[in-house]
């Protein structure tokens, strides 16, 4: 006895169809399509151009290697339903409050409209006037720098970061004033003790023959080479362009990497200070680096030993404690302190007539 004709009507057929492709996930053969919806190849074909035309999805057609047609639904995802609370976006503002003084004002303008924007995600829009409440304030340390002469190289950067393409650029050197140029790998921007920092890897173009440099950068001849890791001040860098040129990103090894006092510019290394009783507590209370050791001294005072990233930075930092912090080591630092004082008590020994 023949098979049965379906009962269904077209439409019921076509929502079978968009179901089987929309569910699977799978690849189905015309042929299968139309075993399932028991009808003919040909009306699978009219049913597949109706669902192209009007779901959501995209179609794929295809053929096996033994040239029968195949057909498979893609998903396109839902946006999922989200909402923030008024504490949730107090923590983007607290974040803004904290940091945005340091942005040139353009960024830190767009920064703000968008944490505004974020407020259409309130499960209680009544709530927008106390989720946008500022607490917080930002000051940077000391002297602050203006950025807003800067706003066109942190952009850059930015871009370089987001693209992995190599930027060119003039930076001023902190020993003679003089613009230096140099090729690098943006990896990240930083913030430390008021100022931005940019995190790179300095590249050097290796050369594959070529006379000269225009010449061997227009046809590929030099290859870029990534040396060291460098941290440059954003506020020394004078111009700046992004090349078409892309470098392979450094992998994220940072969560292995242990905490150091100051910013890395050199391999980790121990240092040990002796502090009076009078700082003390104030040593107690903090974590210097990942790897610290405080004892206790008979008089109230400590040693701490720690893991410095470079040392100039503790040598300006031990200074800061004038006599409530010594050097123990290492000897180099030791010593550079001891020359230090000498140079300073013979600076204050000259009569200048002021």
């Amino acid at each position: 006895m023949p098979e049965k004709k379906s009962r269904r009507n077209k439409n019921q057929k076509i929502l079978h169809l968009y179901s089987i492709l929309m569910f699977s996930r799978q690849e189905h053969s015309l042929k299968s399509l139309a075993g399932s919806l028991r009808c003919s190849k040909q009306t699978v074909l009219r049913y597949l151009d109706d669902i192209e035309m009007s779901a959501k999805g995209k179609l794929i057609r295809g053929k096996y290697d033994n040239g029968e047609s195949y057909y498979q639904m893609t998903h396109i995802p839902l946006r999922p339903n989200v909402s923030l609370s008024s504490e949730h976006i107090q923590h983007l503002l607290m974040c803004h409050d904290l940091l945005t003084h340091l942005l040139p004002d353009g960024m830190a303008e767009e920064v703000s409209s968008i944490i505004g924007h974020t407020t259409v995600l309130l499960d209680d829009f009544n709530n927008r006037d106390k989720a946008l409440k500022s607490m917080f304030s930002g000051k940077a340390a000391g002297g602050k720098i203006d950025y807003d002469r800067h706003e066109t190289v942190i952009s850059t950067l930015k871009q370089g970061i987001a693209k992995s393409l190599i930027c060119s650029l003039s930076y001023e050197s902190s020993l003679d004033g003089r613009p230096i140029q140099l090729s690098i790998a943006p990896i990240r921007l930083m913030t430390y003790k008021g100022g931005l920092y940019v995190e790179l890897q300095k590249i050097e173009w290796k050369d594959e023959g070529m006379l000269h440099l225009s010449i061997a950068r227009m046809t590929g001849a030099f290859v870029p080479v990534p040396q060291e890791i460098r941290i440059l001040a954003i506020h020394r860098i004078i111009d700046i362009e992004m090349t078409t040129t892309p470098f392979e990103p450094v992998k994220e090894k940072r969560k292995k990497e242990k905490d150091v006092f100051g910013i890395r510019l050199e391999k980790p290394f121990q240092v040990k200070i002796a502090f009076r009783a009078q700082v003390a507590g104030y040593i107690r209370k903090r974590t210097w680096s990942s790897e610290q050791k405080i004892v206790e001294n008979k008089d109230g005072g400590v040693i701490l030993t720690m893991l410095a990233g470079n040392k100039d930075e503790v040598f300006s930092w031990i200074l800061s404690f004038g006599l409530q912090a010594r050097i123990i080591a290492p000897e180099d630092l030791r010593i550079a302190m001891l020359n230090h004082v000498d140079e300073l008590r013979q600076c204050y020994a000259v009569d200048y007539g002021m």
